[in-house]
């Protein structure tokens, strides 16, 4: 199992490669899924939400990481 953590309390922003500008990261909590990882409590991103963002920042490990969320 692989996780990406990613810290999202100080107005989060991320380069937008396929318009090309910076974006807002808006994050719809009430969209996620609530699991205890290692006895913390932790947000999971919906799933077509990941896969959207991952196609916005167009990186070679983001295109790997969309070809293994959608084989499964």
């Amino acid at each position: 199992m692989q996780i990406e953590i990613a810290e999202s309390s100080t107005h989060p922003r991320f380069y937008n490669h396929r318009d090309g500008r910076w974006e807002d990261q808006i994050i719809n909590f009430a969209a996620s899924t609530y699991i205890h990882l290692y006895g913390v409590e932790v947000a999971v991103m919906p799933k077509d939400e990941l896969l959207a963002y991952k196609a916005m920042l167009n990186r070679e490990v983001d295109h790997l990481d969309i070809a293994q969320l959608t084989i499964r």
